[in-house]
């Protein structure tokens, strides 16, 4: 592979901001669910966070992969979850917007942000640049890459995004991002003629189901640098790690990072690259349980609760995820048999109704309240507050609920 010219200035660190004094902004803490329930009304549902849960999650993964761990905030921006990423190692953040910019500017003041979102307003690039002192950007099209470079290349680190066929995974990225593997190469070659930092990135889709779609990927990284004459500073990995809603339905994530030390050792041997990665659902998915309440049950057995799609449950629109459940009666956990039901939630919409069918107590009644794990990752996110329906508030347990 040839060299690569070396710009005179790694990717700048951030200027300190004001930090926030209160670390848990206010939210109660409980024991655990059972400890909340026994003092609180659940007239609305109601969010609970387990620092401990996410911290054990985000050890794992900055222990055994082999790189550095960021954390993709989309995934989950509330202070209470970012500030336990904090505390856990994790201080690189990929951010897609200027709002979720200011909030880890705001609440952690010596991050580092990794601007990723390809198809920015030029505005929200000049931003980013001059307030939050971003120098870090993904592209994936030549508007894209000038639009960088008219910021001037001092510490600037420019990501190229590329993309393969779609395989095994829930979300294709690739239908709305990357550059094709030409593209990349001419992308890598102009930013690497302007002196920047140049490096690659990839997502092979959310929930990714194949470690072999990283080895792939991989495999293609370096193909483009060798043909751009590119020595990359840096090599982003993406998220995709797919979380276990089932007990044993995905592969281990020491699988995927088995796959991507092997594939960094046979593609990148001779110039081995920092390695990154930016997942956002593997990362906080267990850290969250949501609990409703069970508001009607009809005779033929359907269970009307309080939360739903426009709230905690966007993604049952899109993904067919059968989320672990509990239920609880008066502080105790219901231990009646189960069978399947039909879940809907509060709004007057038809459409608002959990994509399958949950295996609840055959005694379940109005007042119960239905406590679904691994909320953490996309559920409080997306809420809506359609038909006047405010979402659910957070409150901290020292021991989490995942079911899995």
């Amino acid at each position: 592979m040839g060299s690569n010219f070396i710009p005179r200035h790694r990717p700048m660190q951030p200027i300190p901001f004001s930090q926030e004094g209160d670390r848990n902004h206010g939210v109660p803490a409980y024991q655990d669910t059972r400890d909340y329930l026994v003092h609180n009304h659940l007239d609305q549902s109601c969010y609970l966070f387990s620092a401990k849960q996410l911290g054990r999650t985000s050890r794992k993964f900055q222990a055994l992969f082999p790189g550095e761990v960021s954390d993709a905030v989309k995934a989950n921006p509330h202070p209470l979850v970012l500030n336990a990423l904090w505390d856990s190692g994790v201080h690189t953040f990929d951010v897609a917007s200027l709002g979720e910019m200011e909030r880890v500017r705001r609440l952690l003041p010596f991050a580092r942000l990794h601007y990723n979102h390809p198809g920015r307003q030029r505005k929200a690039t000049t931003l980013a640049h001059e307030r939050f002192k971003v120098r870090s950007y993904v592209v994936d099209d030549r508007a894209g890459l000038d639009q960088v470079l008219a910021l001037g290349s001092r510490g600037m680190e420019i990501t190229v995004r590329f993309k393969l066929g779609h395989r095994s995974a829930v979300y294709d990225f690739g239908s709305k991002f990357g550059a094709g593997p030409e593209e990349a190469v001419a992308l890598l070659e102009q930013a690497k003629r302007q002196g920047v930092w140049t490096s690659l990135t990839f997502h092979p889709g959310s929930q990714c189901a194949d470690p072999l779609a990283y080895a792939d990927h991989l495999a293609a990284a370096s193909q483009i640098a060798q043909k751009a004459r590119v020595s990359l500073y840096r090599l982003n990995v993406g998220g995709g790690f797919p979380v276990a809603y089932e007990r044993g339905s995905v592969r281990r994530v020491e699988d995927f990072f088995g796959t991507i030390r092997q594939g960094l050792d046979r593609y990148f041997a001779g110039a081995r690259p920092e390695l990154l990665c930016e997942p956002g659902r593997a990362l906080v998915a267990s850290s969250v349980s949501l609990v409703a309440e069970v508001v009607h049950v009809r005779k033929n057995g359907d269970v009307f609760m309080n939360d739903g799609v426009y709230g905690g449950f966007q993604e049952q629109t899109i993904m067919k995820t059968p989320l672990p459940t509990r239920v609880w009666r008066a502080g105790r956990l219901l231990a009646s048999p189960r069978a399947p039901r039909n879940i809907f939630g509060p709004t007057c919409d038809p459409l608002d109704r959990l994509s399958v069918p949950f295996s609840l107590p055959v005694d379940i009644q109005p007042g119960d309240g239905i406590e679904f794990g691994l909320m953490g990752a996309y559920g409080s996110a997306t809420t809506t507050c359609f038909n006047g329906i405010q979402p659910g508030d957070y409150v901290s347990v020292q021991n989490g609920f995942t079911g899995c």
